[in-house]
């Protein structure tokens, strides 16, 4: 298991100040990822894992956070896609990258992210894709219907 997951895959922690019912504020977490980016680089695993966290900190705050959400994301995708294209990391942060476009409304960027998360699980065995079969069934679905709105959304009147 790479550092990437070694840190998704650890036990909540006890409350600590700064955080509440939904787990630790976006500003904690911020501090938590300064201290890994200073302590393992700005190119490490485990400086991703911490930019994933925080985004995910953003995304229980609601929507009008999704846009620092999706900045963590997208940052933390520059650094696992780095290390190549095809995985298990990458198609993780893809999974999270459509999450927040979808949430933000941006349902055709959120399809071509999701498409390319599936793409990547689909190719990993189960061992090494750390998401569920059951998750990536569920995920397959939310394509399909994604696909479907952005069909629909993108059909013409027709000519009169």
């Amino acid at each position: 298991m790479s550092k990437f997951f070694e840190n998704e895959a650890t036990m909540p922690q006890p409350a600590t100040p700064g955080s509440d019912i939904f787990g630790p504020r976006p500003k904690e977490l911020e501090q938590k990822a300064e201290e890994v980016k200073s302590r393992h680089g700005e190119n490490s695993f485990e400086y991703a894992s911490a930019l994933v966290r925080w985004g995910d900190a953003h995304m229980i705050q609601g929507k009008l956070s999704n846009p620092q959400a999706l900045g963590c994301y997208e940052q933390a995708m520059k650094i696992v896609s780095a290390a190549g294209e095809s995985t298990a990391e990458t198609a993780f942060v893809f999974d999270k990258l459509a999450n927040v476009k979808q949430s933000s409304g941006d349902t055709a960027a959120a399809a071509i992210d999701l498409a390319k998360a599936i793409e990547i699980w689909k190719v990993l065995d189960a061992n090494s894709r750390f998401v569920t079969d059951h998750h990536m069934e569920r995920r397959i679905e939310d394509l399909t219907r994604m696909e479907r709105v952005v069909a629909f959304n993108s059909r013409r009147p027709p000519e009169l």
